[in-house]
């Protein structure tokens, strides 16, 4: 492809010499100019993005004494699965947005494990107008691996752009921002046709003296997984 580019341009040099000559016998003298315009065009890879098989994730029924009156009560991790496949090698660059990041930010988190930066909120979202903290939840990469048709296959930990290497998703790029976090697998230079990563994702619920219960609780988080690929 860059002989092809190669020729092309002594081509033009040549014509552009031609050219040049012919004014200069017919008495135009002087200054010329011309523009070259130079094109190309860069093809959007087609990628097919999976979360979870479609699926959400359900912790089931919590018995309220389970819950533990001044310290923060956190459930079992459960696995969630992610994967990318694209019809060419494709660098993936994956953002996430909490719906309740707010919520969030704006209560009291005492004791809730991970920093702010790694948080997704759990509200009681009974009034959606005014959503309350019951909890957070947290996303640790367990593994994630690329592959490419011609048998490569490679594990990877994630980088959070500008921040640095991580195990996990990070909703914002620090505990005091609400700037988003951008992420990408390896260290950013992981182009392949497909990635499939598994997270096991951490709920934390704040101590039962906080929260209001006496009554049934649906209790909600949603995250929003953005990809863009390259």
């Amino acid at each position: 492809m860059k002989h092809a580019f190669a020729t092309s341009a002594l081509i033009l040099a040549m014509s552009t010499s031609v050219f040049a000559n012919a004014n200069v016998i017919n008495g135009e003298k002087g200054k010329d100019q011309k523009t070259l315009t130079v094109t190309a065009k860069i093809d959007a890879p087609i990628c097919n993005f999976d979360l979870n098989g479609g699926e959400g994730l359900d912790f089931g029924a919590i018995e309220p004494g389970s819950l533990k009156l001044h310290d923060i009560y956190q459930l079992p991790s459960k696995p969630i699965s992610l994967a990318v496949r694209c019809d060419a090698k494709t660098m993936v660059q994956m953002t996430v947005q909490d719906t309740y990041l707010e919520t969030l930010r704006a209560s009291n988190t005492d004791g809730l494990p991970h920093g702010a930066a790694r948080q997704f909120g759990l509200v009681d979202a009974s009034d959606p107008a005014n959503p309350k903290l019951f909890g957070s939840y947290t996303f640790f990469l367990e593994r994630a691996t690329s592959t490419n048709k011609n048998g490569d296959k490679q594990d990877h930990g994630m980088t959070v752009v500008n921040v640095g290497g991580v195990n996990g998703i990070y909703s914002t790029k620090t505990n005091e921002s609400t700037e988003q976090a951008t992420m990408v697998f390896g260290n950013g230079n992981v182009y392949a046709e497909n990635i499939e990563a598994v997270f096991n994702v951490e709920a934390s619920f704040l101590p039962a003296s906080k929260l209001d219960l006496g009554r049934d609780v649906n209790v909600v988080g949603e995250t929003t997984f953005k990809m863009v690929y390259m």
